[in-house]
This record gives structure tokens, C-alpha cells and sequence, in this order.
């Protein structure tokens, strides 16, 4: 019977322990490799794995894999048995265990399955919810397979070809294509006549879908009918029950988030499960504060394990909510808190999340009231921190401003209720 497998909380010894191992192995096998590097779920911070480093090791030619193998068994790696990516796979073993410490996973650089480990452990490492979506498929799948790692390979296959299949789509994000039309805006679907478009819709030339088609494309912010389109691509389309994926092309410098792209697509989206990755993407939420007996103000600070980092309570803004809704409902979701927004605060910031996306958050006012209770899949843990201390953890000085400002706007009120109840003022 195997070991059992474990999942592990992300530690920071993996990435030192990572780029030892790779420094060791580039000296060792020297020119024969032409790259080496980390990969698997030990190399994205944020989410459980299986605490062994998995190096992708791409040989400068087919022809060195002798010589690699024999350099490789010198330095304590053994052949383990290979998987669907057809990599040849090799193991070091702790000595004080027995169990696997570090696996390599061995292919030409530049090879489709050098491209495939490369691209997944890119692709999560940019797409935290995605990330999310792994931890948890891999949490249900030691339940069954907790004692069986081929078996526990193989049930995360279909999930790594989605997400490949993902990534051939969101890799043009925010590039400018030029767009065939064949289904101008008004003109009927030419198999389902009760399908009628109310936006552009046509193809990329020359540029393949993973269903072997040129890839389809629709045309947002311009009504009139068109035969060809120039834009930037602001948004990809993802069926998961399907084999298309779309992307969204809209005129440059058009700014647009995923409940107005998700609207104008709808007509022939509702028929599939879809989900949109955009290039802008705007989020809500709020600044939590209470008040201490001594006239010093805290504020509630979240910590998502994900991503290992501090925030405010915010999130996505969902079709049809306004920004204060969206607020109001990340806060509830995050922290059990039912509260009420202030009138008067609204502050505004933006910064990039990955190469591509820029994100743009509102935040409002609330202050604190009732019992707080953190959320079960992305907050794990919160502190009440005084502004400075709250600043420090959040980090970034736009993030700072906006706490400043919060803080400008208490005090403000604070100081006027004093006045008013001053003997001054009395009657």
C-alpha cells in the first residue's frame, strides 16, 4: 500500500528549498538543459499541496536524455513511473522518511508537454480563484484517493486540460485583432431563426480554437452592422460544457466590467455554462470600523489564505447590483455583518492584478455592529488594527490613502458630534 498523501498549508521553506534544488541541478546537468524550473502547487502561494518540490527540468535535445538520466541517478534521483504528460519522472527520497522530497518531471524545453507544466503553474499562479478551484478539487479527492497517487493523479486530469484550454483563449487578452463579421448585428442565427444577434459576431483568421476552428469572436460597443472590426480583446468566454471559447473584442479604449459584457453576450451565452475572464475587472466593498472606549479607531482588516495577503472586505460586482449592494453583500459573506453604509464616503482606486487585468474598486463606510463571523472559503483569519497598523498590513500607499481618508472622515464626524453636545451648545 502507498504512504498516504497529505496536503499541506503553503510554507516558505518550499521556494528556498526549490531554487537550491534548481541551482543544484543546472550545475550538475550544465549544458544539457536548457531550462530548469519549479513548478506544481508547491511553486503558487496561497494553496494546499502535497508537500514535495516538482521541478520541470526541458532538455536542450532529445539526444541528451541519456546522459541527463545517468547525471540525474548521481544526485539521488530514481525513475518513478510516467503519467499522461509523457514526461519522463524521476524521485529523491528523504532519508530520514522515506518518503519523496523532490520529483522532476523531464521533456524537451519547448515541447508540448514542457508548454502544458509550464502554462498550468502559470496560469494559477495569475488566477487566484482558479487556484481556489484546484485546492478544493484536490481537498474532495484525497477523501478517495488518499491512498492511491496514480489514481489521485488521474481525477485531476480533466481540470489541468481545462484550464490548458483556458489559457489558449485569455493569452490574447488585451491584444488588437481584427475580426471577420459574418453575423452582423441584426441578422438571424443561420440554424436557430428564433436566434437573432444584437451584436456583431465573427471569427479571428488564422487563429485556431482548441476545437480546431478559427476562433469565434464577439464585437462589443458598436451597434451598427459591420464586415470586419479592428479592437482590443477585453474579455475571453469559457463554455465549460462545450468545446468553443469566445473572446470579446471591443474599440480600443473601451472600458467595460464583466456584468456589461456578460449582459450583451447573453442572448446565446444562457444556453451554455459559461464564465468570462476580463481585462477590467471592478470590485466593492468597505471600510469597517469601530470605535473604542477611548476614542481610538480600528479597523477590521481580512486575511485571505489564498493569496497569503490582508485586504479590506470587498469582491466582484455581480449583474444587476448596484456598488453598494455589491458592498454590502461582501462584507455579509466575509464577516456575517449586517451593517449600513455611511452617507457620504466613496473612494476610489485602481491597480493591476496580473499583466493583463486591471482592477478597479470602489469602497464605502460602515461601521461595525454585532457579532463578527469570518466566511468558510477564502477569509481565515482578521485582526482590528489602528490606522497605522491597518495601513502596514493592507500595504501599497494607494491602500493607505484610502484608510486616511476614512479615518479623516470619522474623526471629522466624531469631533462635530462633540461640539454638539458641548455646554456651549447645551440648552
Amino acid at each position: 500500500m502507498h504512504r498516504e498523501i497529505t496536503l499541506s498549508r503553503h510554507a516558505a521553506y518550499w521556494e528556498n528549498d526549490a531554487k537550491l534544488a534548481m541551482l543544484s541541478l543546472r550545475k550538475k546537468l550544465g549544458d544539457l538543459a536548457a531550462s530548469v524550473q519549479h513548478i506544481g502547487s508547491t511553486s503558487v502561494r496561497g494553496i494546499l499541496a502535497v508537500p514535495v518540490i516538482d521541478i520541470a527540468v526541458g532538455l536542450a535535445s532529445t539526444a541528451h536524455v541519456p546522459a541527463a538520466l545517468k547525471r540525474l541517478n548521481e544526485m539521488g534521483y530514481r525513475r518513478i513511473p510516467t503519467d499522461a504528460t509523457g514526461c519522463i519522472r524521476m524521485a529523491k527520497q528523504k532519508r530520514s522518511t522515506g518518503c519523496d522530497s523532490h520529483r522532476l518531471w523531464i521533456t524537451l524545453e519547448g515541447s508540448q508537454a514542457w508548454n502544458d507544466l509550464i502554462t498550468f503553474r502559470t496560469y494559477l499562479y495569475n488566477h487566484v480563484f482558479t487556484a481556489n478551484e484546484y485546492e478544493q478539487l484536490k481537498i474532495r479527492l484525497l477523501e478517495q484517493y488518499a491512498h492511491d497517487p496514480i489514481g489521485y493523479s488521474h481525477a485531476k486530469s480533466e481540470f489541468i486540460r481545462r484550464i490548458l484550454r483556458l489559457s489558449m483563449t485569455d493569452r490574447f487578452l488585451g491584444r488588437r485583432l481584427t475580426i471577420v463579421v459574418d453575423r452582423p448585428a441584426g441578422s438571424v442565427h443561420p440554424e436557430h431563426p428564433d436566434i437573432r444577434y444584437p451584436i456583431n459576431y465573427g471569427y479571428v483568421p488564422g487563429i485556431l480554437a482548441a476545437d480546431g476552428e478559427e476562433m469565434d469572436a464577439y464585437v462589443y460597443g458598436v451597434s451598427q452592422p459591420l464586415r470586419r472590426f479592428t479592437g482590443t480583446v477585453i474579455a475571453a468566454v469559457h463554455r465549460r460544457n462545450d468545446t468553443e471559447d469566445k473572446l470579446v473584442v471591443a474599440p480600443t479604449g473601451m472600458v467595460a466590467y464583466e456584468p456589461q459584457i456578460a449582459e450583451a453576450v447573453r442572448f446565446m451565452e444562457q444556453y451554455y455554462d459559461t464564465s468570462l475572464v476580463c481585462i477590467y475587472e471592478k470590485s466593492c466593498g468597505a471600510i469597517v470600523y469601530r470605535i473604542r472606549p477611548d476614542g481610538v479607531i480600528e479597523y477590521l482588516v481580512l486575511y485571505q489564505h489564498r493569496s497569503g495577503t490582508w485586504s479590506l472586505p470587498k469582491g466582484h460586482i455581480a449583474a444587476g447590483e448596484t456598488e453598494q449592494q455589491t458592498a454590502l453583500r461582501e462584507i455579509w459573506e466575509e464577516t456575517g455583518l449586517t451593517l449600513t453604509l455611511r452617507e457620504g464616503f466613496r473612494r476610489e482606486l485602481s491597480y493591476t492584478v496580473s499583466a493583463k487585468a486591471l482592477k478597479h474598486v470602489v469602497f464605502f463606510l460602515a461601521k461595525a455592529e454585532g457579532e463578527l463571523t469570518l466566511g468558510e472559503n477564502e477569509i481565515s483569519d482578521y485582526i482590528w488594527a489602528e490606522k497605522a497598523a491597518a495601513i502596514r498590513r493592507l500595504g501599497g500607499r494607494n491602500m493607505g490613502k484610502v484608510v486616511e481618508a476614512a479615518e479623516a472622515f470619522i474623526r471629522t464626524g466624531m469631533n462635530r458630534g462633540k461640539r454638539h453636545h458641548s455646554p456651549k451648545h447645551s440648552t
